[in-house]
């Protein structure tokens, strides 16, 4: 492991080995999917990870010139953790050190544990995060619906189709740069019109780890089990193709979405603060 320690605080580390970083976020794969996916031979240059001796808390830091900027906080890192013990339950750990001592992007995406909220609001300003539940399904565990069209993939062909889709959901910031960048999608036609989409965004093949977001249906469709169809149709293709876990995140406050992906075996992690931040003053 190669470990270059700040003059700021000697207590904290900075884990400059990637197999060492990744060893260590291994024992949560369920929170650290976008950390994983997103510390591959070429996001590496642009990866920090930083941990705290003393409390355990660590940061992971990218600053990527295609991806952005992202910031993730770890609790349960440190050398006598139990590798079953997930961060949501370990959220006590003081990241007030670890904050003062490390640099961050200017602009981020953040994915944060509330215990991490009162040291980052330091560095960040905050206001636009709001709860997600965390949600995680493996081979054994799924179960795809019975009886319900699971759809079909979309590519790159299908690029004005899909944007003509995803106008009805400004947020997802759907680009035809995604098709260009591997995002994958997969979704529902009914009379010829796509009206149902759940999307893939990242994957790491050195992990069998894969990530789901963007499940979107037209409003006059909803509450007829298409965004559970969708996200079953492409969580059977990922694993198909060697994913052992699949992960997405929710809203917390959309409880019917939470319940249609636990009927697929997705089993929730936890919560978290999640969304775009920018640096204090």
């Amino acid at each position: 492991m190669s470990v270059h320690r700040p003059r700021a605080a000697g207590r904290i580390e900075l884990i400059a080995d990637r197999t060492a970083m990744r060893a260590i976020l291994d024992r949560d794969r369920a929170w650290a999917a976008w950390a994983l996916c997103l510390s591959g031979q070429d996001e590496w240059p642009h990866v920090r990870f930083w941990r705290d001796d003393a409390t355990g808390a660590a940061l992971w830091v990218l600053d990527h010139p295609r991806w952005g900027g992202a910031v993730h906080t770890f609790a349960s890192v440190s050398a006598g953790s139990d590798p079953g013990e997930s961060d949501a339950d370990n959220g006590g750990a003081d990241f007030d050190v670890l904050v003062r001592a490390v640099s961050f992007p200017r602009r981020a995406f953040l994915k944060i544990l509330p215990a991490a909220r009162p040291a980052l609001v330091q560095r960040y300003r905050l206001d636009r995060l709001e709860p997600i539940v965390r949600m995680s399904v493996v081979p054994a565990a799924f179960r795809p619906p019975a009886g319900v069209p699971l759809g079909e993939p979309f590519g790159l062909e299908h690029g004005a189709e899909l944007a003509r889709l995803y106008t009805g959901w400004p947020e997802a910031a759907f680009g035809i740069g995604r098709l260009h960048r591997r995002y994958r999608y997969w979704g529902i036609r009914e009379a010829g019109e796509l009206v149902a989409v759940a999307e893939h965004v990242l994957r790491s093949p050195e992990r069998d780890l894969a990530i789901v977001q963007g499940i979107y249906i037209v409003p006059c469709c909803r509450g007829r089990g298409l965004a559970q169809a969708v996200t079953a149709g492409l969580t059977a293709q990922l694993f198909s193709e060697g994913a052992r876990d699949v992960v997405l995140d929710v809203r917390a406050g959309n409880a019917p979405a939470i319940a249609a992906y636990a009927r697929l075996g997705y089993q929730r992690w936890g919560e978290f603060l999640g969304g775009p931040a920018d640096l204090a003053g």
